[in-house]
Formats: C-alpha cells, structure tokens, sequence
C-alpha cells in the first residue's frame, strides 16, 4: 500500500479524519517534505502535522504485520489517537508521568521548562513514550530559573525525543543518572544551543545506560564547557549508536566512552559512528582531547567508525585563544585512573575506521598525534584520509604494536604524516607498508 492510497482510504473509511491533501498523484515524490495536515476527533479536536518521509518510514516498516488495507486504518487511527497535544509552556514532567509506551506528546511552537522524564507505570504499553516537537517548528525546553539543573533528565526506559531545540545551562542538555539505570534511548533530529550563562558543560552526559541511539543531532557552543557527549555505562551498554551527530567547537570531546575501575563492567555489545562530524573540539585551555575518544573498559565490545569527518584547527575564525589547544581527531586506548594505573587493560575488542576523513592544522597545529590506538586486539583501517599539516604534531597515526594483535590495513585515500607502530617512525603510508611487509601482526587484505 502507497502512502497516499493509504491516507485515502482513511478518508473514505472514518468520516472523522479529513486530510487536506490536493497534491496530484503524479507530483507525490516531489512533495515528500511538504506536509500533510490531520485533523481528527480523538481525545477533544486537535491538529496533528505530521511530514510525509515519517509516515512512509513507519508504515513500511509495520506493512508486512498488516492483513489487509482495513487493518492497516485502524492502527493508524489508533495511533492517531494516542497523539496527546501540549499547548506551550505545558509541564512535560506531568505529561510524560501519566503516559504509557506508544504514547506520543505532540509540543506546540514554543518554550518548555526543564524536566524530570519518568512515567508512573513502567510495564504498561509497547514501544516508546515519544516527546516530539511540532514538525518544522520550534519547542525549545530551557532551564528556568536559570542555573544549577540539567535541561532534561531521562528517568525511564524506552523514550524518544524528537525534533526538539534542547537549550542548555551550567550542567547537562540531557542527563542519565546513575541510580535512574535506563534502556531503549532514541534521541532524534534534536539541536543543542550554548547555555545562557556562557556554555553548558555537557550536551548529553551520563551513567547507566544501554542501547542508546542518537541520530541527526547538532551541538553548538560548547567551546567553554565540555563533552558533547560523554558516557559511562556502568555494567549497561548493549549497542551505541550515533549517527549523523555534529558537535562543533566543544571544550573537551566530540564524544567520549568510558568505563573505570570499580564500576561494573559494561555488557557486550557495539559502539557505531556513522556520519558524525566533529569541527574544533579539545579547545579547554591545557588540551580538551582528542574529537572521538574510547577510553578503557569496554573490552567485550566491537567499535565502527564510518564516514566520518573530524577537522581540528581548521577553521579560520576560530579565535587565537582557542585555536592554541587543539589536539587531534582519535584516541583510543585502556586510560588511566588517577594513580597511573589502566582502566580495565583495553580500550575495545575490535576497532574498525573506514571511509573517515581526519584532519588536523591548516590553520592551527595539533599538539598530538592525529589518530592514536593502543589496547585494542584487532584494528581494521580502509579507505581512510588522515592528514596533518605542517606545523602539527608529524606523527599522524600512531598504533601501539605492543597491544595490537592484528593490524588490517586496506588500501587507504591519503595519508599526510608519520606513523608510529612499534617503536619505529615511518614517513608516510607507502613506507609504512614497505617497512613491515614482513610483519606478521600487519595483514593485507
């Protein structure tokens, strides 16, 4: 069933739903982004806008459960009808306790205050309890009085946040807290703004985790605070996700995975990069870190980086004071703890980077070695592009041979600089290649 059969066959089938749809069929592809508007008699009259790409993601994913056209209406109906309208300034708190999974609390255009996310019953209903902003227009959540809070914090499982403008403070855009454990976290098509006292520290931080997606996201004014994203599973984990996640000009990292001694041990599972872009992170003054960072203890896990795009000191309106912290793109590796020590002995299992695209210097010099990787058994490098410029740290991709066990080299796109393995210093890609042809840890596709 076509997307717009099927919002025709709504129309025909249950007179309380019109759609305002004038479209001709021969222009549906080119209207895709327009939007649809819905106006149904559920819970009191309301206006539900919903664009065109969401609806057809959702019903052809559920299309091969539907026995026919008539069924396939009545659970769109359904849905339509746990569609909870929020007028602006409404007490999310409130509106998300009484909810159940499936439950979807449509924002009006307008300004939120921050909030505890918890629902009173935690076994009713399937599926998530959806937060979601007005399509193509503003719900921006924001801390008043200013100071002291986290925007959101998420204190129940199996949440998505959809479409919203997150405004941070002195502390986190989103929050996980230690004693709140959580799973099932779908993050989507948000933006996070600097804080009205100067930066907030973090965009998304916290602890006790699991299966955790964030995707088409952007992080602004971070550059005096902290992390965009930065995560300690605490014995939760599963499976990672970012995917499409901007951060540009954060004090510390793009993103950063940790789990330290003492702390339950992370479940297996995967940590994935797809399409991220990190632009001038690291700036605190003494070096915030490399832009991706894995930083001990997640030993029982597999990390991808695909298509990514890291550019440190790249930017030429990037202020002098800031410009002089930049390090570099990558590091991977088993940490320390504050007596020297290292966390858990690993960095991760496996360690894959293609298609990325790393570059450090054009106009202000890294200190460190772009890509750095230590403690992790199997590194996989394809198609990459590493390059430092002149005046940055020389050593472009440094991997400790010491605790690499297989190194898999692919043919790569470019890389400008050094690399360090085991001790010896080559210069440049083909002379890394030539000095250990005879290296059985390095191994050629």
């Amino acid at each position: 069933m076509t997307l717009q059969s099927l919002i025709r066959t709504v129309v025909k089938t249950y007179k309380t739903v019109s759609v305002l749809n004038a479209v001709p069929d021969a222009k549906w592809d080119a209207y895709t982004k327009v939007l649809s508007r819905l106006i149904t008699q559920g819970r009191g009259s309301m206006v539900v806008i919903l664009s065109l790409r969401d609806l057809r993601v959702d019903f052809e994913l559920t299309a091969p459960e539907w026995d026919s056209h008539q069924e396939a209406v009545e659970r769109f109906v359904e849905w339509l009808g746990r569609v909870t309208p929020a007028k602006a300034g409404a007490d999310l708190a409130s509106l998300v306790k009484g909810s159940k999974r499936g439950d979807t609390i449509l924002l009006a255009p307008g300004t939120y205050d921050h909030a505890r996310l918890q629902r009173d019953s935690e076994d009713e209903g399937l599926g998530f309890t959806t937060i979601m902003a007005w399509p193509q227009h503003t719900a921006m959540i924001q801390n008043n009085p200013v100071g002291g809070s986290n925007t959101l914090s998420i204190r129940s499982s199996s949440m998505h946040l959809d479409g919203l403008v997150i405004q941070g403070d002195d502390k986190a855009g989103i929050e996980f807290y230690d004693n709140f454990p959580v799973s099932n976290i779908l993050l989507t098509n948000l933006r996070f703004l600097h804080g009205f006292t100067g930066g907030r520290e973090w965009g998304i931080h916290g602890y006790s985790v699991g299966d955790l997606t964030v995707a088409n996201t952007e992080m602004l004014g971070l550059e005096k605070g902290e992390h965009g994203i930065y995560l300690q599973p605490h014995g939760y984990c599963g499976r990672y996700m970012f995917d499409r996640v901007t951060v540009k000009r954060s004090g510390r990292t793009h993103s950063q995975i940790v789990s330290r001694n003492g702390k339950p041990r992370p479940q297996p599972g995967k940590l994935d990069w797809y399409g991220c872009v990190a632009e001038d992170n690291g700036l605190e003054d003494g070096g915030g870190g490399s832009a991706f960072t894995i930083r001990g203890g997640m030993k029982d896990h597999e990390a991808t980086f695909y298509g990514c795009v890291s550019r440190q000191g790249c930017d030429p309106t990037l202020p002098v004071d800031l410009g002089r912290n930049i390090t570099g793109s990558m590091v991977v590796d088993a940490g320390s703890d504050k007596s020297g020590g290292s966390w858990d002995g690993a960095g991760v299992a496996k360690l894959t980077l293609s298609e990325c695209h790393f570059e450090v210097g054009s106009v202000y010099g890294g200190d460190r070695p772009n890509v750095m990787i230590s403690h992790t058994p199997f590194v996989e490098l394809m198609a990459n592009t590493i390059i430092n410029h002149p005046g940055s740290q020389p050593v472009a991709l440094q991997l400790d041979r010491d605790t690499i066990q297989t190194l898999k080299v692919h043919p790569q796109k470019r890389i400008q600089g050094r690399i360090s393995w085991g001790g010896a210093i080559y210069e440049g890609w083909d002379a890394f290649l030539a000095g250990t042809a005879d290296d059985q840890r390095v191994v050629r596709p």
